[in-house]
């Protein structure tokens, strides 16, 4: 009994753990488009100004519940210096619209990857290359934090190569 009670502790502790425990949700069933689907975007380097939050959610998905208040209010602070993407895999017809969308957005790598995890959160700086935010995403200065680094990063970076 006491050991259990420790084991539902940690795991209601997890602030970052999928709900779908790293397995494919439910409600993730159908195909993505294949890699020639006509309507994918490719993206270059040169299409981010600023770093994007990324974030894979779906509406059954009770930690997404919890953790959308605090990254809301961390990106708030920072709003106008990251874009917000949101993916939604709720069900077939989301997830294939949150595909298209990642493709467009330069966040394909990171959806394909994470898809099946909710919440999965991502900052990216550059197209197609993303650090999983790991923290817990119940902390508003962690977040706060996170997000303040990738846009100093990002703004190093252009100004190392001429283009701010």
């Amino acid at each position: 009994m006491r050991r259990s009670a420790g084991l539902a502790l940690a795991l209601a502790l997890m602030p970052s753990a999928a709900c779908g425990g790293g397995q494919v949700d439910p409600g993730f069933t159908g195909p993505l488009p294949p890699a020639e689907d006509p309507g994918r975007v490719q993206v270059t380097r040169r299409d981010f100004e600023r770093p994007k939050l990324v974030i894979i959610r779906a509406r059954w998905c009770s930690a997404c519940d919890v953790a959308e208040p605090y990254l809301a209010s961390a990106y708030k602070k920072h709003q106008g210096q990251v874009d917000l993407v949101v993916l939604d895999v709720t069900d077939d017809y989301t997830t294939r619209h949150a595909a298209r969308q990642a493709e467009r957005e330069g966040v394909g790598a990171f959806f394909d990857e994470f898809r099946g995890r909710t919440p999965s959160v991502a900052l990216v700086e550059l197209p197609e290359e993303y650090r999983l935010v790991r923290g817990p995403l119940t902390d508003v200065d962690y977040l706060e934090r996170e997000l303040g680094a990738a846009v100093a990063r990002l703004k190093e970076h252009r100004r190392l190569r001429g283009l701010d």
